[in-house]
C-alpha cells in the first residue's frame, strides 16, 4: 500500500510517497491542474491513501482523487504543524 502525502499550493503540489508507511518510494512535484493531476494518480491502485492539508483550496483536488475511487483522509493544518515541530525538538 502506498501513502501519498500532497501539499498544495497554487501553481504546484509536491508530493512524497511511502511505501508500507516506511520507506520513500518517490517525491516531486507535478503542477496544479487536472491534467497534471489525473495523469499523476495513474502511479496508483485501489487501496492507497492519500493525505492532504485542509487549506483553502483543496476541494477540488479532494474530488479528483476521490472520483478515481482512492481513499483521501484531511489533516488538520495546525496539528501537521505541531507533529513537525515535536520530531524536530525530539531530534535535537
Amino acid at each position: 500500500m502506498n501513502y501519498v502525502g500532497l501539499n498544495i499550493h497554487t501553481e504546484n503540489i509536491v508530493y512524497t510517497v511511502l511505501f508500507d508507511d516506511v520507506n520513500v518510494k518517490m517525491r516531486g512535484k507535478i503542477v496544479n491542474n487536472i491534467e497534471y493531476i489525473i495523469e499523476f494518480l495513474r502511479n496508483f491502485e485501489n487501496g492507497d491513501l492519500f493525505v492532504m492539508e485542509s487549506t483553502g483550496f483543496y476541494e477540488p483536488i479532494y474530488d479528483i482523487i476521490e472520483s478515481k475511487g482512492f481513499k483521501v483522509k484531511l489533516a488538520n493544518p495546525l496539528k501537521v504543524k505541531l507533529i513537525i515541530q515535536g520530531l524536530i525538538y525530539k531530534k535535537y
